[in-house]
């Protein structure tokens, strides 16, 4: 098997100078190289001088470098602007020569088409060995639904917490638990049922998700969410809680294959499901040990772990 080394790029906060000649680079990565296959694994897209980048590993390929490409996240400019000619140059390098990982089946399908290189789906996963369930919703009075992730219009506040209070002026007993940023300052308002809190440590959120009877993914941004793998649907898979979302493609399939959440097409739907969830509380515990199936079988990072190891090596064979 062939040796490889990943190096990936700095980031932006730890930019440094350009190097001098990019000549001289070349042929001092090369000399200290030789005689061995290597790798290349670049972090896409947002990292400093993108086109720069792009362009050194095609000068390195007559030496039998091989790029893997990690497709964290997806560009959107607006159109006929510098930073989206800038990104389509990128793109087309890339495809040119680049293999790819990608987190979503759906992302997939904007790749395969026009990259020719292998390509593997690494969807993102959670720690299961820390985040585990807590006691079953069946056991508990009420029910508590939450929220991990940034808070955000475009990610459904507040409209989620509409939806809480039209459901408790109903007489529904429903808390609901929000951890993470608000950066937009979104009044979250003053209610006894609902608790905020900010970014914690890994296991203080572990602990938090054991009191969590249904995990919420209220993104509204269907047609750029719906082709990306989210790492809160694994985190609530890991907790053993069923998961309640806006229609997202992506999402909505891996909750139907596994058959451990609800998707919805509106805030109404949204309302007639924690309706239903509150109402059945067998429902809840059915899906929730669907999900946390999942999270054992699929959806944990040492199995992508695996993956990666997998598809490196058919890259560098």
């Amino acid at each position: 098997m062939a040796d490889s080394n990943c190096l990936q790029p700095r980031h932006l906060s730890e930019k440094k100078k350009a190097p001098g000649s990019l000549h001289k680079l070349l042929f001092s990565f090369c000399r200290s190289n030789n005689g061995f296959r290597k790798i290349i694994v670049v972090s896409y897209p947002y990292f400093p001088r993108s086109v720069w980048l792009a362009t050194l590993p095609l000068l390195l390929k007559p030496f039998g470098i091989r790029v893997i490409v990690d497709v964290q996240d997806l560009p959107r400019e607006i159109p006929w602007t510098r930073s989206h000619l800038l990104w389509w140059i990128v793109d087309r390098l890339y495809y040119l020569y680049a293999d790819f990982i990608v987190n979503a089946t759906e992302c997939a399908k904007l790749f395969t088409t026009k990259a020719r290189g292998y390509m593997a789906v690494i969807p993102m996963a959670a720690h299961h060995n820390i985040i585990i369930p807590g006691p079953a919703a069946a056991t508990r009075n009420g029910l508590t639904l939450g929220y991990i992730g940034t808070v955000s219009k475009s990610r459904g506040f507040p409209e989620v917490i509409n939806v809480v209070k039209n459901l408790r002026m109903q007489g529904l007993a429903i808390d609901l638990v929000i951890n993470g940023p608000n950066p937009e300052n979104i009044d979250l308002g003053s209610y006894s049922w609902l608790r905020y809190g900010g970014v914690q440590p890994l296991e203080q959120l572990a602990q938090l998700l054991r009191t969590i009877d249904v995990g919420l993914i209220p993104y509204l941004d269907r047609e750029y969410w719906g082709r990306m793998s989210i790492t809160k649907m694994a985190t609530y898979m890991a907790a053993g809680i069923p998961i309640l979302c806006l229609e997202l493609a992506e999402t909505s399939s891996i909750l139907a294959k596994w058959n451990c959440g609800i998707s919805v097409q509106d805030w109404d739907g949204m309302t007639a499901a924690v309706k239903k969830l509150y109402d059945d509380k067998s429902l809840v515990q059915s899906l929730g040990q669907n999900a946390l199936r999942a999270a054992l079988e699929e959806y944990n990072w040492a199995k992508q772990v695996q993956k990666l190891k997998e598809f490196i090596e058919t890259v560098a064979n």
